[in-house]
């Protein structure tokens, strides 16, 4: 029976060492998982950014595009009508002119930043959640 026992002892030593091997590996490989998911975050957090950036900027170049845009029709509201009436003159001026087309250049620039910004903070919102105090991330399964 001892030799037995002696001859099974080497068997369960050797099965020990490969158990051992495997939970180091099994370690290292989960370590290394978490480092990329933790780089997929950080980069998703990144784009995220980079979409709220180009949506405040085309909304902020639309509505000063619309704004510019407007200011023939404002001055509008304050001109006579009598000088159109009696003198045959054009409401509009080139000056007006210039006013629609910076207006509408600056429009055309910003109304692409804010789709193609809505559409990359869309699809990053799902992994990156607002905080009251900035950013963190949603929990992953």
């Amino acid at each position: 029976m001892f030799v037995l026992l002696g001859f099974l002892f080497p068997v369960f030593s050797q099965e020990t060492e490969a158990t051992e091997m495997d939970e180091i590996l099994l370690f290292h490989f989960a370590q290394k998982m978490q480092a990329i998911k933790d780089a997929e975050k950080a980069a998703n957090e990144e784009l995220y950014l980079a979409g709220k950036k180009k949506l405040r900027r085309g909304i902020i170049l639309t509505s000063i595009g619309v704004g510019i845009a407007a200011i023939p029709f404002i001055s509008l509201i304050g001109e006579d009508d009598y000088y159109y009436r009696e003198y045959g003159g054009n409401r509009f001026s080139s000056e007006d002119a210039l006013f629609w087309t910076a207006g509408g250049i600056l429009a055309s620039i910003g109304v692409p930043f804010i789709i193609i910004g809505k559409r990359q903070t869309d699809k990053y919102k799902s992994q990156v959640a607002l905080a009251p105090n900035g950013i963190k991330f949603a929990m992953e399964f």
